[in-house]
């Protein structure tokens, strides 16, 4: 176990604050795009060329196999995004688990903020927010553990409407580094932004955003992935003071007020995933030979086999790496990608 890996291990076990019962495990990740203007989805665990063209800008995506769930709560968490003006994002992909088996699927609601460095920040500017409806529960007759959920990742495309993210460095620059990985948490001279995750479902279980390890950034070790930071903030509903119209986009401040930071400072953890691209598509790759390109860049490289190792021996249905659809990731896969490895479809 590398170190991060065990700092983080060493974390869950001792911090107190999430002794409440609302962090949770979670088993597997499935993908999917939905679309937003008809509600369609479309399973993408061998199918991942919908990201070819575009540049990924902003990343917190390493599993931890954890999920914080709760019906009444929302969860606000924050970055910096280097270059902010000229990079509108185009596509992001959020991630959440569950152990719901509602047949009527999950309700989300994204929101996305400039202007904010959160620790109970004030003036954030509301961007955009996304209504979801569907998304997959832990279907009734699957043979999964009542005590564990499953983890599904979500991408959207927006390239008629990109999000804009541009707006001000809010961080303390003379503030003090706590060692050994505080001093990469901020970005001075990027914009501050931040995104809240309300997950929504009726009858018992969890719902709730993955927790992950922020992903190395090449440009700044080794700092959390492209200035993700180590905390998030929880705002709970007030029960005697709902919402005037339970049909928008609720907002933290606004509809819920804060209720505590999750903070810990010895090593990048307590992010939500999330994953920012800009770019347009370009579609299908030119060439045959990449079957097995998971990260849609139409070459067969070390990241793709990554992403089969980390999903290696799983079983169930609609698997990350399962080429050959049979239900788990296993030597028939590995062998099915390393007999494509170095391909170059461009």
């Amino acid at each position: 176990m590398n170190r991060v890996a065990l700092l983080g291990a060493i974390y869950l076990l001792t911090f107190p604050a999430f002794s409440d019962g609302a962090l949770h495990r979670y088993k597997g990740l499935r993908h999917l795009s939905y679309d937003l203007r008809t509600g369609e989805i479309t399973w993408l665990d061998n199918d991942q060329n919908q990201t070819r063209g575009r540049r990924e800008i902003w990343n917190a995506t390493t599993s931890t196999g954890w999920f914080w769930g709760s019906q009444s709560k929302i969860a606000l968490d924050w970055g910096d995004l280097r270059g902010a003006d000229d990079k509108p994002v185009t596509q992001f992909e959020f991630a959440y688990a569950t152990n719901s088996r509602n047949p009527e699927g999950i309700r989300a609601d994204l929101g996305f903020y400039t202007a904010d460095d959160g620790f109970d920040s004030v003036g954030r500017v509301f961007i955009a927010g996304f209504r979801l409806r569907g998304l997959p529960a832990i279907p009734p007759d699957a043979n999964f553990p009542d005590n564990a959920g499953m983890g599904f990742a979500v991408r959207i495309s927006i390239d008629d409407t990109p999000l804009r993210l541009s707006g001000p460095d809010l961080d303390d620059q003379n503030a003090a580094v706590i060692a050994p990985y505080a001093f990469c948490q901020d970005i001075y001279g990027a914009s501050d932004f931040s995104y809240t995750q309300r997950y929504r479902t009726t009858g018992p279980g969890y719902t709730g955003p993955l927790i992950s390890f922020p992903a190395a950034d090449p440009n700044n070790p080794p700092c959390g992935g492209f200035g993700s930071e180590d905390a998030f903030d929880e705002y709970v509903l007030d029960p005697n003071n709902p919402p005037a119209d339970p049909n928008t986009i609720l907002q933290p401040d606004i509809d819920y007020p804060y209720s505590i930071r999750y903070q810990q400072h010895i090593g990048p953890f307590l992010q939500f995933h999330m994953l920012l691209w800009t770019g347009e598509p370009n579609g299908v790759c030119p060439q045959e030979g990449c079957s097995t390109d998971l990260d849609g860049d139409c070459t067969v490289a070390l990241a793709d086999l990554a992403i089969v190792l980390s999903n290696f021996g799983q079983t169930g249905a609609l698997l990350h790496a399962d080429f050959d659809n049979d239900g788990d990731v296993d030597l028939t896969d590995l062998a099915l990608i390393l007999s494509e490895f170095g391909n170059d479809c461009n």
